[in-house]
């Protein structure tokens, strides 16, 4: 038994689906159906069943689900355990990569003050070169990666992850949006479409320039209205301030002080297939360390409440509240 193997089941009794499973884990379908099939005769046992909307946990495969989480923790816990009797032990450095995020921002600040009195040192540096944060994370040179991807670069990020042998959770997806500032002419509108968005000026960051022109590309926008940033900060002002537009993701942005203070405001793109996805990324059949676990925990209860119908995302987004108090 690896890992590895209890990762993959954990992943498909999270999607529902072997399809949907091999795509976020980016492993080939085969690969993923072996490995599975190899643990259940291992363990005697038959995991999943299937039926018309996909595959089902048996008994036992609920079992296993719940102890192979246990074990995740546990594992992370077990990297760790020497803090609990030494107090002269070297602190744990967990370092993160993500992409520019004010809500991840908001999220590590929350992770920081929960390990407020503990020996970690913590770090997050922001890129918004996907490519980068996936390096970073190769190389060991961070624990974890934050990334979103849009369903245009999909593929060709899944074979990079694949041949660095990494992991990605999905732990959240939206319709690809625009943000604009009062000044725009579409200004106050619930959505708009790419025929809304052409002859405007588009601000574009220097890092993520080939995912901005991939987009403009795929949109069929105007690529001679571009006006280059090499700051992400430095972009949204000039938006807030002009007639431009940018591409981003809403969920990533909730607590950017330019959309609480209503100078910015994101709207989705309809009428297009092209959508954002955000997860983590780490190498696969490792174990995260206690505190990186503890802030993937924080990750996923913020994104899982995104997903509740009976909230605005600025109704849940409560932690700068929360930290003030």
């Amino acid at each position: 038994m690896r890992l590895e193997q209890l990762e993959y089941v954990l992943e498909v009794a999270r999607a529902g689906s072997i399809n949907k499973a091999t795509k976020n884990l980016y492993i080939s379908q085969p690969q993923l159906s072996t490995s599975i099939k190899q643990l259940e005769q291992e363990l005697n046992i038959k995991i999943f069943t299937r039926d018309s909307k996909g595959v089902i946990l048996t008994p036992a495969g609920e079992e296993l689900v719940r102890l192979s989480k246990e074990v995740n923790k546990n594992l992370g816990k077990m990297k760790n355990i020497c803090h609990k009797y030494d107090s002269y032990v070297k602190p744990v450095s967990l370092n993160i990569a993500s992409m520019p995020s004010y809500v991840v921002v908001d999220l590590f600040q929350q992770l920081v003050m929960d390990d407020e009195g503990a020996k970690n040192n913590l770090s997050l540096i922001e890129t918004p070169d996907c490519i980068k944060i996936i390096d970073s994370v190769e190389k060991n040179m961070s624990e974890l990666g934050i990334i979103f991807i849009s369903s245009i670069d999909e593929k060709d990020i899944a074979s990079k992850l694949h041949s660095k042998n990494l992991h990605f959770t999905e732990i959240y997806q939206e319709p690809l949006h625009i943000y604009i500032g009062r000044n725009n002419p579409l200004w106050g509108k619930d959505s708009v479409s790419i025929n809304d968005c052409s002859n405007q000026l588009i601000a574009i960051n220097t890092s993520a320039k080939k995912e901005y022109r991939t987009i403009i590309e795929h949109c069929n926008l105007d690529a001679n209205k571009i006006v280059v940033f090499n700051d992400i900060r430095s972009l949204m002002h000039f938006v807030s301030k002009s007639q431009g537009l940018s591409f981003g993701m809403r969920i990533a942005n909730i607590s950017n002080n330019y959309v609480t203070s209503n100078l910015l405001t994101f709207i989705p793109i309809s009428g297009i297939n092209v959508s954002m996805k955000v997860g983590w990324i780490k190498p696969s059949g490792t174990t995260l360390s206690s505190v990186a676990q503890s802030f993937v925990e924080i990750l996923e209860e913020f994104f899982k409440k995104q997903l509740s119908p009976s909230k605005s995302p600025l109704e849940h987004h409560d932690i700068q509240n929360k930290n003030s108090q």
